[in-house]
């Protein structure tokens, strides 16, 4: 087993300038992260458009289910009910909201 295999590449700055067809080759083919580094610090990160793209579908997916959530407890009206009161059915389409 490679233990290496889920760690990111890292890349300074000018061997991404000097090989950079070949270090986007890699990142796709081996599905990795790359993080460039300038003076040893990382700068940015490069990674494979698959996984960017599942990200922000994962993201846009999770957006809209909270926005469903949030607009529909604003859309559901507080109904009064009061012990002496029966509420029938028909007046409970009615209420105002």
């Amino acid at each position: 087993m490679n233990i290496l295999k889920n760690f990111p590449l890292t890349i300074g700055i000018t061997e991404l300038r000097n090989n950079i067809s070949q270090i986007l080759k890699t990142i796709k083919k081996q599905k990795k992260i790359g993080i460039i580094l300038s003076k040893n610090k990382p700068q940015a990160v490069i990674i494979p458009y698959e996984i960017w793209e599942n990200q922000m579908n994962n993201e846009q997916n999770n957006n809209i289910e909270k926005k469903g959530k949030k607009d529909l407890s604003k859309e559901l009206p507080d109904i009064p009910v009061k012990s002496e009161k029966i509420i029938k059915a028909d007046d409970l389409f009615n209420i105002p909201l």
